[in-house]
């Protein structure tokens, strides 16, 4: 890395993460009441008017990762990309949540 003197701050060798990357891999995620939002840590945080009914889903998803990744472990030839749990983190990845399978009545 580099160190440049200046009297503004500059970040350098950093990458950007989704909030969902954060929420699903980083730190414990835990809901402050008093301020409205998700935490990770000490370090990222979310505002969310509906957080105390969305943590129980996002860490439901965190368990179901952590859930697979243990398998994978116990079993090399599990195939873990194919695991319900992992698809649907893998859409919250690439939709940043916003993702949605239509319904169709036919």
């Amino acid at each position: 890395y580099t160190i440049q003197q200046t009297t503004k701050l500059y970040v350098y060798d950093a990458s950007e993460v989704s909030a969902w990357a954060v929420l699903l891999f980083g730190n414990k995620v835990v809901w402050n009441d008093r301020s409205s939002r998700l935490e990770v840590g000490d370090w990222a945080f979310f505002p969310c008017a509906n957080g105390d009914r969305a943590l129980p889903l996002i860490n439901a998803a965190r368990g179901a990762v952590q859930a697979v990744l243990a398998e994978k472990i116990k079993d090399p030839k599990y195939e873990a990309v194919s695991a319900p749990a992992v698809l649907a983190c893998v859409d919250l990845l690439r939709t940043g949540g916003f993702g949605y399978t239509p319904w169709n009545d036919e």
